[in-house]
């Protein structure tokens, strides 16, 4: 979302912009501005453009409605024949993504409890999971095609017919290309303020949250981890083949 805030800020202003971690008082690490490698409006001694400049806080602060913007997006010969290698043989396929927020302070709040049984109710399907280069939980049934970088995995996501996924950086992907995605939202964040208006969101109103603008608790919310655990493998596939069949998306054929 930064990077395309800050590509709408500088075609109107024609002023550069720096990753900046107001929080910490420093700028992005290398590991997190990789997909900003390449980018023409972002500079390092470009202006800081972290926050809203109206109210200082993020664009898609708490409750306030917002719509990620998208911005140009060009991958190197280097990606691409990364892709051809790996994956191209393999479309037309879906990302599984079981993966999202791992790392997070919200990873509890956001992840989702049922990934093995959904993969195992789809296998008529050619599934890939974008796996980091560490993974702490094994799945089966599933290609595991392991993505050194969250650029590949952009990659992957640009070219795949649906993405099933948690709130996160693979459905900030699929929104950028509009990739075809169903997005596990729950209780803790949602669609009102980081939500692509093309997808479909899976959420729930629950006592942290009430108006269905998400909690957005900094810390482990005992009902946001109660919401994503009661969303079902039925309510997702459900829920998929209903988008599927509105927006006549061609997920591919079976594996036999």
């Amino acid at each position: 979302m930064y990077r395309a805030e800050a590509y709408h800020h500088w075609r109107a202003t024609g002023v550069k912009c720096r990753p900046y971690d107001f929080k910490k008082k420093r700028g992005v690490t290398p590991q997190i501005n990789e997909i900003f490698r390449n980018t023409e409006w972002l500079d390092e001694n470009g202006e800081p453009y972290d926050t809203h400049p109206n109210n200082g806080k993020r664009w898609y602060h708490k409750g306030t409605p917002y719509q990620p913007k998208r911005a140009p997006f060009e991958f190197d010969v280097k990606e691409i024949a990364w892709y051809e290698q790996h994956l191209k043989s393999l479309e037309p396929y879906i990302i599984i993504n079981p993966d999202a927020k791992a790392n997070s302070v919200y990873h509890d709040n956001k992840k989702w409890y049922h990934w093995q049984t959904l993969i195992d109710e789809m296998q008529e399907y050619t599934l890939i999971r974008c796996q980091p280069p560490i993974a702490h939980t094994h799945y089966s049934n599933i290609k595991n095609i392991l993505t050194p970088t969250f650029r590949l995995a952009m990659l992957a996501v640009k070219n795949a017919s649906l993405v099933i996924t948690t709130e996160g950086g693979l459905h900030h992907a699929a929104g950028q290309f509009q990739t075809p995605a169903v997005v596990i939202y729950g209780s803790h964040s949602s669609p009102h303020s980081t939500g692509y208006s093309e997808q479909m969101a899976i959420t729930s109103v629950t006592h942290c949250n009430p108006t269905g603008k998400g909690c957005h608790a900094d810390w482990p919310c005992q009902y946001c981890e109660r919401a994503m655990e009661e969303i079902s493998p039925e309510q997702v596939l459900m829920s998929v083949n209903q988008y599927v069949h509105q927006n006549k998306i061609n997920i591919g054929n079976s594996n036999e």
